[in-house]
């Protein structure tokens, strides 16, 4: 007799793909990029991704370049959100992974190793407008970004930002950040250059910022609200659910003393 485990998780892959019809029905017509990073957010990303590219992701996105090259048989774009070491250059390259420009320097590193692999290599910008993580800082990208679209072999396919409070509806500062992204995009097109693609909501402003899902803006990330999770401040908008079931089977039902103290630090006392 097979031993299984008392414990376990279910994932719906039908809540999946239809969490994922909602995001694409509410942030029409742009593009939904499903993120996949960590392993899909520990729920495995090998089923989870073919159900969202049969649901009809526009793409894929990961954190770093082992995540991307087990996404590339799927035929989808795989971007890379974080950033790129200089020996992950050429790998990613070969597989076709789009690639994040975080600073000059990196534009700089992917521009030699696409020459001399003789490819263009896709990029992506990620200007940094306030999370501080990573990316250009959006008061140098003016300068930046034009400097690493004259280097050979970069290919300019888009420009992104992120988002550290868009769960909080109506937040000043992720209204600012907005202003601060669309204003760099104005003030590029105003030099001549444009991005075919254009992204800054996540899953959150996806629920609470509907400005960063009409133009200029032509695509979203979404990842935690693929599997049902919510803002939290709770709207629900978006009436998703979860993908997530935790069932386990009882070892005991236990009938003890008024007053009676359960488990280590003796956290919950009987009433």
């Amino acid at each position: 007799m097979a031993v299984h485990s008392r414990v376990w998780l279910e994932i719906s892959l039908r809540a999946l793909r239809e969490n994922y019809g909602r995001i694409r029905d509410a942030v029409a017509p742009c593009d939904v990029i499903a993120v996949l990073k960590a392993n899909a957010y520990g729920l495995g990303v090998g089923p989870i991704a073919e159900a969202l590219v049969s649901a009809g992701a526009a793409g894929l996105a990961v954190a770093e370049l082992n995540e991307a090259l087990q996404l590339a048989r799927h035929g989808l774009p795989v971007q890379i959100l974080g950033s790129i070491l200089d020996e992950e250059i050429a790998p990613a390259l070969e597989a076709g992974v789009v690639l994040p420009v975080t600073d000059l320097a990196t534009a700089q590193a992917i521009s030699r190793t696409a020459v001399k692999q003789g490819v263009r290599a896709t990029c992506q910008f990620l200007v940094d407008t306030g999370m501080g993580r990573l990316g250009i800082l959006a008061r140098d990208a003016e300068e930046v970004i034009p400097a690493a679209l004259q280097l050979p072999g970069i290919e300019g396919q888009g420009i992104y930002s992120h988002f550290p409070m868009a769960y909080r509806s109506g937040g000043a500062y992720t209204a600012d950040q907005i202003d601060r992204f669309t204003g760099l995009l104005a003030r590029l097109e105003a030099q001549g250059i444009t991005f075919d693609v254009r992204h800054m909501a996540n899953s959150d402003a996806i629920n609470n910022f509907p400005q960063t899902y009409q133009a200029p803006f032509n695509a979203v990330r979404t990842g935690i609200n693929l599997h049902g999770s919510f803002d939290s401040e709770g709207r629900r908008a978006l009436q998703l659910e979860s993908v997530l079931t935790l069932k386990t089977r009882l070892t005991a039902v236990r009938r003890l003393p008024a007053g009676t103290r359960i488990g280590y630090g003796c956290t919950y006392r009987l009433p």
